[in-house]
This record gives C-alpha cells, structure tokens and sequence, in this order.
C-alpha cells in the first residue's frame, strides 16, 4: 500500500510541477518527523483525480 502512495504523492507533485512551472517552490518533509505523527488510530486518506473519476485510497488503523 505504501508504494501506490508513494505513486500518488509523486503524480501530484508532478503536476504542480508542470502547472507551476519555474514557479513552483517545494518545501521539502522530513518523512520520519511525518511518520511520527501517526498512530494506531490514525486513517490517512489521499486522493487521485483521473479524467473521469476520482479514486480515494484509504489507509485505515486496525481496530481491536
């Protein structure tokens, strides 16, 4: 699942990247710092917006 994410964020950054052009200035995460912030009862939802749909990949905490 971390891998389709992975595809997900680097097709959005790709394309405000071509929208933004030169313009575009990125701050760059500390992806561990990021990590931290999630816990077993975190759900993380992201988006991809396709032509003719919009695909919602959810990652949802285990419950007990």
């Amino acid at each position: 699942m971390d891998s389709a994410l992975d595809t997900i964020d680097s097709l959005k950054l790709a394309e405000l990247q071509n929208y933004f052009g030169n313009d575009c200035v990125f701050e760059v995460f500390d992806k561990e710092r990021i990590d931290n912030l999630e816990s077993e009862d975190t759900a993380v939802f992201s988006s991809i917006i396709f032509e003719d749909r919009t695909a919602i990949v959810a990652s949802l905490p285990n419950f007990k």
